[in-house]
């Protein structure tokens, strides 16, 4: 039985390795990189309401989650199959986010050592899917993006699937139709009710594509630096580089959430002091004359706005958040370390709108930590980089990349980001775009040739090959 066992398995590698051969030598055949993968995920990401699922698969069948997936097992094949590789720069981010994904896993075998529900397993294994597709878009961003001409170019494609969205959130606000509930997909159903057309103090709230206000306003706060950075370095006429910044600006506010205004703050926060003098005069100026604009045309924003700060006391879902911390600490002392299971801390149970009280519980202090201190070395990292290079641009699209981190990091206190479809891929995208950009800064200081992690397919790219 035990040498059934091992032939089964170099069976196995032997057709991982015929796999793995074929989808390189596809690639090389028809020119696809990283690039080229990242950007039909992000067509498909902002493109179809992240409402629509493949029903078997659940929260997890999103068609942008199942790209993701098969991203994923791409770049697995690829890893184990050319185990004799010379090894790249290390990827701090990722490095430390698979800190988090031991964390997960730890939590998976504390929650199958305990008595568990049917509903919570099925919960943790959608998870576990949902969790493999956001660590595919970190290594497919950290190692298949190997140039400074091809992540500026992914880049201003992200901006452009954002402005997208946000054009659709707009006219949601100005219509309180859905829209998006028109659009009928062969394969695909409704897996969440879209709540667009509810009011809060009169207006409609927006959600683009996704699934939520809450999720759109944090998305396109996290955003904006990014458009603004855009804007700033784009090719092209005024229109073509500033459209996004501009829809994406309105879209915060018509989506209506705290959490997106808190996302904002921490993001200009973050990138004023670091954009030269001249580009944060321009800013103000043109975020005094807009602000007063917006409330001049949308009647009633401003008392809106000042009414969601003001009223937190009586506010009903400030007082759930709040009262969430004495139930969410009674299950943390159950199992301080390793938690429950990830995501099994279930919504009908309590909604715990805090990811990180919601880690706590599902994932312990060890993948709550790791989550962390992920975020941390995103931001970190990027501002290195940013001191590290001499490009203007590169330079600017660092401090952007630690201004969004930055935004979601302090926005994940207010509700539970990861199971919010597009907040939890924008995060792996942007952590994911820092990776990348540390390697592409730190080959061009190296004296010595770095050996890119997957084959660069493309001339254009300046990247050595395998």
């Amino acid at each position: 039985m035990g040498w059934q066992r091992v032939l089964e398995m170099v069976t196995g590698l032997l057709l991982l390795r015929r796999l793995r051969d074929a989808v390189v030598r596809w690639a090389e055949e028809h020119d696809v990189d990283g690039v080229d993968f990242l950007t039909l995920y992000v067509v498909v990401l902002f493109a179809i309401p992240a409402s629509l699922v493949a029903a078997p698969l659940g929260a997890a069948g999103t068609p942008a989650g199942m790209l993701a997936l098969v991203g994923a097992c791409c770049w697995f094949l690829d890893r184990i199959s050319r185990v004799d590789r010379p090894l790249a720069r290390p990827h701090p981010v990722r490095t430390v986010g698979t800190l988090f994904v031991l964390g997960v896993l730890a939590s998976y075998v504390a929650a199958m050592s305990r008595p568990i529900t049917g509903t919570e397993l099925n919960s943790i294994h959608t998870a576990l899917i949902m969790l493999g597709g956001w660590a595919g878009l970190v290594v497919i961003a950290a190692d298949g993006v190997t140039s400074h001409d091809r992540i500026t170019l992914l880049v201003r494609r992200l901006v452009v699937g954002v402005g997208a969205c946000a054009t659709v959130g707009i006219v949601q606000f100005v219509t309180g139709q859905a829209l998006t509930d028109r659009l009928s997909i062969p394969g695909l159903s409704v897996n969440t009710i879209l709540p667009t057309v509810a009011p809060r103090d009169g207006f409609s709230r927006a959600i683009g594509t996704t699934i939520n206000p809450i999720e759109f306003g944090v998305v396109m706060a996290a955003m904006l630096p990014l458009c603004v950075h855009v804007g700033l370095h784009g090719t092209g006429g005024l229109v073509r580089r500033w459209w996004p910044t501009l829809v994406v600006v309105l879209a915060v506010p018509f989506a209506n959430s705290r959490s997106g205004f808190l996302a904002l703050l921490a993001a200009l926060l973050v990138i004023f002091p670091l954009w030269p003098a001249p580009v944060r005069l321009r800013a103000c100026i043109v975020g005094a004359f807009g602000t007063v604009g917006l409330f001049l045309l949308v009647p009633g924003m401003l008392g809106t706005i000042t009414s969601m700060f003001s009223g937190l006391s009586s506010d009903p879902t400030t007082t759930s958040r709040t009262g969430s911390y004495e139930l969410g600490w009674a299950f943390i002392e159950h199992a301080p370390l390793f938690g429950r299971g990830f995501m099994t801390f279930l919504p009908p149970y309590r909604v715990i709108d805090n990811q990180y009280l919601g880690l706590l519980i599902d994932t312990g202090l060890v993948g709550t930590l790791a989550l962390v201190a992920t975020f941390l070395t995103g931001i970190g990292v990027a501002l290195t980089v940013r001191r590290r290079t001499a490009s203007p641009e590169l330079r600017s699209l660092a401090a952007a990349l630690a201004a969004g981190i930055s935004g979601l990091t302090l926005s994940y206190a207010f509700f539970d980001a990861l199971t919010f479809p597009t907040a939890a891929a924008v995060t792996a995208l942007l952590l994911g775009l820092v990776d990348a950009l540390w390697r592409i800064v730190s080959a061009e200081r190296s004296p010595t040739p770095v050996p890119a992690p997957i084959p660069a397919t493309r001339a254009r790219d300046g990247a050595a090959g395998p």
